[in-house]
């Protein structure tokens, strides 16, 4: 009985703390949003739309959509393929597949112009992800295929291993 209580009061202040700590980061990115000059800010907004990821959809959408108008405005094609795949990954948990998919090959586009390989790696990976949610097993192998390639080519051995992991699990439900 005391282990588990400890357990439990270890946990909650382990979310407490972590709550704390990303409060203190979300507040010093909205302070930087409001020094930065007008094209830097798609970066922190995109910034800001990561962070928000994991605790509210709405406003992941708002600093994504307000990084894009911004890259978009300052010719910034990365922070617009970035901006373009927060916007997906939201529509994606909501089930908005189709929508998902638009927005991952967008940025796909973008990525392949700027040559910007290691992005590109995440917008494969995204859109196989939402291909095997839709149950569109061979859009997604296609897809995992891909970031798995770049993945070796970079030697980023934590996403080669995501990657193989998600080739796996398609054939495993296939």
């Amino acid at each position: 009985m005391f282990k588990t209580l400890s357990l439990t009061v270890l946990l909650l202040l382990t979310i407490a703390v972590s709550g704390q700590e990303n409060r203190k980061f979300i507040d010093s990115l909205q302070l930087r949003l409001k020094a930065t000059k007008p094209t830097d800010k798609a970066a922190v907004y995109n910034e800001l739309a990561y962070t928000f990821r994991y605790m509210s959809g709405d406003t992941t959408l708002i600093y994504a959509k307000s990084a894009v108008e911004y890259a978009i405005k300052h010719h910034d094609k990365r922070n617009e393929a970035e901006a373009y795949l927060n916007i997906a990954y939201v529509l994606k948990d909501r089930g908005q597949y189709q929508d998902a998919v638009t927005y991952q090959l967008k940025a796909l586009r973008l990525c392949e112009q700027t040559g910007d390989e290691k992005k590109l790696a995440s917008a494969y990976n995204a859109l196989g992800i939402t291909y095997k949610k839709m149950r569109r097993w061979d859009e997604a192998l296609v897809y995992y295929m891909k970031a798995n390639t770049l993945a070796v080519k970079f030697k980023d051995y934590s996403r080669i291993s995501f990657t193989y992991n998600n080739i796996g699990t398609i054939y495993l439900e296939k």
